[in-house]
């Protein structure tokens, strides 16, 4: 290893279900994907399909096209996919689990026009999924600005000079003065791919706490959200290089970065989030809504983000505003009166908590 290089694998071990998308790709629609008897989700490429139709099919699929009749083609597929699932073949892109949604699949002539049952995919490169370096590096960075704040934060949340009074913040802490002194620039974390990973469609529970501060888990079963996670107790190794050379150059970065200074800034920060979590949010959760169990985990990971070589961190959607921005050291912070899970062997878990073992 060049001298100048500091090199650590990071094996990400996911505590709960994790969810990262591009937003480029959006969300696939049951005209774009079928699922077969074994609960596999085929995400299929509709212009090769229409090109291998035969004549009557092709005709029939045309004309709910030409009536815009959304319900008739989703059920067009549904239908050809069970009486000619050779013809579906050569395009298929790739597969995922179909988990939750599968159910509201095979009742797909129930579902009405607003119900789409749309699934959010993975972000994938060459159609496989990774997680990008690019996410584990956002957590970490929330994490070392957010430890190295003294005191409380003042930012008014009105609009526009919300972006730049948090962009000062950032400078100010980590002290540079223009983007390119940035020492997070000497960090470079390797994104991953996870080829011999599957991810499973999940649908997602929105759970709000009214102003009494009370959970009405029946909401929660009218919205059809689905998403496709990796799951829990899944291992990804990642490479993190710090370069040094950035730290000695005249008129160098701001401040110089240690694998120390990851290590107990993510270790601080999001033990803050944990145990806020759990006292202003899923202790009253677990009281109120039957075979909750959040707060329990929740002192199961603060023990093992005390762990030797290791710390916890949270990335990917649906991690909520407290684990990913400033908000509870801002006095102008709002509290969240929503969270949102995953139901897993009938227990409500939090999305996008992630393990970190540190290793040469």
């Amino acid at each position: 290893m060049t001298e100048y290089i500091r090199k650590k694998v990071f094996r990400l071990k996911t505590l709960t279900p994790v969810h990262i998308t591009d937003g480029y790709e959006g969300d696939i629609i049951p005209t774009e994907y079928v699922i077969s008897e074994a609960g596999q989700l085929h995400k299929i490429n509709l212009s090769m399909l229409i090109n291998k139709l035969p004549v009557d099919l092709l005709s029939a699929l045309t004309d709910l096209i030409d009536k815009e009749d959304f319900v008739g083609i989703r059920s067009f597929i549904q239908s050809a996919w069970k009486t000619s699932p050779d013809i579906f073949s050569d395009c298929i892109e790739y597969s995922m689990n179909a988990g939750d949604v599968k159910i509201y699949y095979d009742n797909l002539q129930n579902e009405n026009v607003e119900n789409q049952l749309l699934v959010t995919p993975f972000i994938r490169s060459a159609r496989k999924i990774f997680v990008p370096g690019s996410s584990v590096k956002g957590a970490i960075r929330t994490a070392l600005i957010s430890n190295n704040l003294a005191k409380s934060i003042d930012i008014k949340p009105d609009g526009k000079s919300v972006k730049h009074d948090a962009q000062m913040l950032e400078s100010d802490t980590l002290k540079y003065s223009d983007v390119i002194k940035d020492p997070l620039k000497s960090l470079k974390i390797s994104d991953s791919s996870t080829s011999n990973v599957e991810g499973i469609v999940k649908k997602v529970y929105v759970m709000s706490k009214d102003k009494y501060g009370k959970f009405n888990a029946d909401n929660m079963k009218d919205l059809k959200i689905f998403a496709e996670f990796i799951d829990s107790g899944v291992e990804i190794d990642i490479e993190a290089r710090l370069d040094t050379r950035y730290f000695s150059v005249p008129n160098g970065l701001g401040r110089t970065l240690l694998f120390e200074d990851i290590r107990n800034s993510c270790m601080a920060f999001y033990k803050r989030v944990l145990i806020h979590e759990r006292d202003k949010f899923f202790k009253d959760f677990d009281n109120q809504i039957n075979n909750s169990k959040v707060s329990v985990l929740y002192d199961e990971f603060l023990s093992l983000n005390e762990e030797p070589d290791s710390f916890l961190i949270r990335i990917g959607k649906h991690s909520g505003r407290n684990s990913m921005s400033l908000n509870l050291i801002n006095k102008k912070g709002i509290e969240p009166k929503s969270r949102k899970f995953i139901l897993k062997d009938g227990e409500y878990l939090p999305m996008g908590w992630v393990k970190v073992i540190v290793s040469e």
